[in-house]
């Protein structure tokens, strides 16, 4: 994929990443979404999709990695990183990306998803300087809980009250004391 420094390029992608989108709102299954059928919806030729891209799964997953990178900069930014700071952030920001989430879903890449949340634990762990024996289960343990823990706040349509939302991960969790050095 190119660089995002030529507004031309970002605007092409962005118009192929909202034509995915407009397919998924319809209810079109993404296996019957062509390259032909995104490009024709975001008005550009198919051969200017395949210069940015490699494929569909690709528009999705860079996207992914944006929405990663900006989420792991929120927790960067935290000094003190506790369970209820790093509920609060994940819920927010991902409250936030209910679209993104849910194209992921739609794509059939959720494993995705759950290999950067994985990813991400270990950030965090190695950020808490956190002794964690086995840290590839630990990772890939939170990964799975946080993902399910996610797409049932985004499926839920009751999530006004963030404060309950937050204290009931810390809850289940055990304030994600194996990911956090606390206690």
């Amino acid at each position: 994929m190119h660089k995002k420094t030529d507004k031309r390029i970002v605007r092409t992608q962005e118009l192929i990443f909202n034509s995915l989108q407009y397919f998924m709102e319809k209810g079109v299954a993404y296996s019957e979404t062509s390259i032909q059928d995104i490009s024709d919806n975001a008005g550009i030729a198919r051969q200017t999709f395949y210069r940015n891209y490699l494929s569909k799964d690709e528009v999705i997953l860079l996207k992914l990695d944006e929405v990663m990178d900006c989420f792991m900069s929120n927790i960067v930014d935290c000094k003190i990183l506790h369970a209820s700071d790093l509920a609060a952030i994940l819920i927010k920001y991902w409250s936030n990306e209910v679209k993104m989430f849910e194209l992921l879903e739609w794509a059939g890449l959720e494993k995705k998803l759950i290999d950067r949340l994985s990813t991400f634990n270990k950030q965090i762990i190695e950020k808490n300087e956190k002794s964690v024996d086995n840290i590839e289960y630990v990772a890939n343990y939170f990964a799975g809980a946080i993902y399910m823990f996610l797409k049932t706040f985004i499926t839920n349509k009751k999530r006004n009250n963030l404060e309950e939302i937050i204290n009931l991960f810390c809850k289940l969790t055990n304030n994600c004391s194996a990911l956090l050095n606390i206690g």
